[in-house]
């Protein structure tokens, strides 16, 4: 257990960097988010996706992308390897790219609206099911979709940056833990992008011993529901958390 702990402290101390870092050169704001979903969760439509396609054709998309076309002068748009280079990247950051860069050297051509069309028959085409509701062109809405590379969620695994709910407590000797706890989700945008999910996080049953939690003075937060963001690591006798972020998201449990 000791060596588990070292690494996830080492760790921590890369990635606590790397999220101040990433969020403050994302300029993002500050306000809640809808409650997180991915791209497997029916987030556009079976008319919308045949609108994206005819689009894709008309604009030489599908010929230049090898998706059903014989070019391939450009990257394939399907597959693995393309869910691999988006997995759990938002679904902005998927659209922007699409929004600025396409066609190559005129982006303007094509309207945003219709953009999104092509985005929606672009996640059928790599196996993502429709829904009732359209995708709407609303950064807010796109923030809040995670690409995932299955129809599944998979269960973090071991050193993964996840983001967990639950009531904050002191054990003896000073320890701290989250019991009655939500399931721990992947931890993709800043911590105060996320608190929108945290809120409608159903609590649960885990329960995760806090490691580094001191620098967040815990003590004032006894009782209380907190949002952890830290390191995952799940032993045979306990759940350790090592944080690099503690917020508070109601005033009890």
């Amino acid at each position: 257990m000791y060596r588990e702990l070292a690494a996830l402290i080492i760790t921590s101390l890369f990635v606590t960097g790397l999220t101040s870092i990433t969020e403050a050169q994302q300029g993002v704001a500050v306000g809640v988010t809808p409650e997180g979903r991915t791209v497997g969760d029916g987030i556009f439509t079976a008319e919308q996706a045949a609108r994206g396609h005819a689009l894709a054709v008309e604009r030489g998309c599908v010929f230049c992308h090898e998706n059903g076309g014989t070019s391939g002068t450009a990257p394939r748009l399907t597959g693995a390897a393309f869910l691999s280079h988006w997995r759990n990247r938002r679904l902005t950051d998927l659209f922007f790219k699409m929004r600025d860069g396409m066609p190559p050297g005129y982006p303007d051509e094509v309207a945003d609206e219709k953009k999104i069309d092509i985005l929606a028959y672009l996640l059928q085409e790599n196996g993502f099911p429709p829904g009732p509701n359209p995708l709407v062109l609303d950064r807010t809405v796109l923030d809040s979709i995670e690409i995932s590379a299955s129809r599944d969620r998979s269960s973090p695994q071991n050193f993964a940056l996840v983001d967990v709910v639950g009531c904050l407590a002191r054990q003896p000797e000073n320890g701290w833990v989250l019991t009655g706890s939500s399931e721990p989700i992947s931890a993709i945008a800043p911590p105060r992008q996320s608190m929108g999910a945290a809120v409608q996080a159903a609590a649960g049953t885990a329960k995760y011993t806090l490691v580094n939690v001191n620098r967040f003075q815990p003590a004032t937060h006894v009782g209380q529901r907190m949002m952890a963001r830290g390191l995952l690591y799940s032993g045979a006798r306990e759940t350790l958390l090592n944080l690099t972020s503690l917020q508070l998201v109601g005033s009890s449990c």
